[in-house]
């Protein structure tokens, strides 16, 4: 334990010294609430730009404060999924190419200690700048649109978390057998581009498909409840995270390179 807790505080130490624990939340909370504000300001903006005929006076439809939440997921479902991928795609594959990881692994290290505690780092990463980012919303929709609820916005990080966990377990898992952060990179938002086309063609058909979690948080959203997909999807998720940290140590432990 003790081994673990030492190479997690390595891990956390190396993100403050690269700035992620500042520039991660900035960005993920830039990007929930730059949609929702665009849309309220939108005439204002449009006046002040010059864009709108004189005399002609511009309103934008009423919209429900669980929709003005819906925009700040879809682009943390969007955009923020890259921010995630790019904080932890040299995690492993950096220190393999300059040997850091021979090193390490030679002396009395476990790997499951070794994957675990990387992992771990950049999921707290992940889901605080995700729980920032929720609560700005949180706090402009209310301010903007009208009020949700605490406790629906503590669903929608639990449910949304897991997501991000996804996203950074799939980045470790290619970091393990690849040197290359480039090509970690490619292989990580290709998998999450392919997920999505297969979800827009037959997503609908598989109520527990990954990529359904944004739209059955939306249904929660909507509803006031949490449905079996929900939970069938998040489950899912969670099995899937599972199994790629276990292969991800595997193939530490053999040494399995591209």
């Amino acid at each position: 334990m003790m081994q673990w807790q030492t190479l997690f505080q390595k891990e956390l130490l190396e993100n403050w010294r690269n700035k992620k624990w500042l520039w991660v939340p900035l960005v993920l909370m830039t990007l929930t609430i730059m949609d929702p504000i665009s849309y309220y300001f939108l005439p204002e903006i449009m006046e002040s730009i010059g864009d709108v005929p004189e005399g002609m006076v511009l309103e934008m439809p009423a919209i429900e404060p669980e929709a003005a939440l819906m925009m700040s997921i879809e682009s943390l479902s969007m955009y923020g999924a890259l921010v995630i991928v790019l904080i932890s795609i040299g995690t492993i594959a950096s220190e393999r190419q300059q040997g850091i990881t021979e090193m390490m692994l030679a002396k009395p290290i476990r790997f499951i200690n070794y994957v675990t505690a990387k992992w771990a780092s950049f999921v707290l990463l992940a889901i605080i700048s995700l729980l920032l980012s929720l609560c700005m919303s949180w706090y402009y929709t209310n301010l903007l649109f009208g009020s949700v609820s605490i406790t629906t916005m503590i669903l929608v990080f639990i449910f949304y978390s897991i997501w991000y966990m996804f996203i950074v377990t799939l980045s470790i898992f290619y970091n393990t057998f690849c040197k290359n952060a480039g090509v970690v990179i490619a292989y990580t938002i290709g998998t999450l581009a392919i997920l999505s086309g297969i979800n827009a063609l037959i997503g609908h058909r598989f109520t527990w498909f990954p990529n359904q979690l944004a739209h059955h948080i939306g249904d929660m959203l909507t509803t006031s409840s949490v449905s079996t997909a929900l939970l069938g999807t998040a489950g899912v998720l969670v099995l899937i995270i599972l199994i790629l940290i276990t292969a991800s140590i595997q193939i530490c432990r053999r040494k399995e390179m591209i």
